[in-house]
């Protein structure tokens, strides 16, 4: 289901300008093209240039990676004061960025 979503997360994350400003493009249809087409390529590219052993352990690990970070970060952010802000400090996009590539 992940996979499926993955465009519409590119998007919205460019709409509020942590990735390339360019993935928000909507074509008159109101689709976001560029989001699918990284979507596509990326995933691949990985499958065509990585062999399949590889990408089960890559696909473990990240799955681990990802549950480890994702309750690092609620544990952190229990503890921070909160603040509102209306942009993304460099650290936050970093982090964000970081978590969707792993």
């Amino acid at each position: 289901a992940s996979v499926l979503a993955t465009s519409r997360i590119l998007f919205s994350m460019a709409q509020d300008g942590i990735v390339f400003q360019h993935l928000k493009y909507v074509s008159s249809n109101q689709v976001p093209v560029l989001s699918i087409i990284v979507s596509l390529v990326l995933p691949a590219l990985g499958i065509l240039l990585l062999d399949i052993e590889e990408l089960v352990m890559m696909n473990s690990g990240g799955a681990l990676i990802c549950f480890c970070l994702t309750n690092m970060c609620v544990i952190v952010g229990r503890y921070q004061p909160h603040v509102t802000h209306d942009s993304y400090t460099a650290a936050e996009k970093h982090s964000i960025v970081t978590v969707l590539i792993l």
